[in-house]
């Protein structure tokens, strides 16, 4: 999105729209280093590791 300041669509829906065909094809291949999941606005309080250890984690 740097490289094409002022070009790129600025987000949902418009990244949904053209990554649709990507997304389908990466889907069809099982490939899912190309499908994208949306985080929302808390990303960045995301935790890294297996999900048994972050779920464990979670519970009081």
């Amino acid at each position: 999105m740097r490289r094409h300041d002022g070009e790129a669509p600025d987000g949902y829906p418009e990244i949904h729209h053209l990554t649709t065909p990507l997304r389908a094809a990466a889907a069809a291949a099982g490939d899912a280093d190309w499908l994208n999941l949306w985080a929302g606005t808390g990303f960045d309080r995301t935790l890294a590791g297996p999900a048994s250890r972050i779920l464990a984690a979670l519970r009081p």
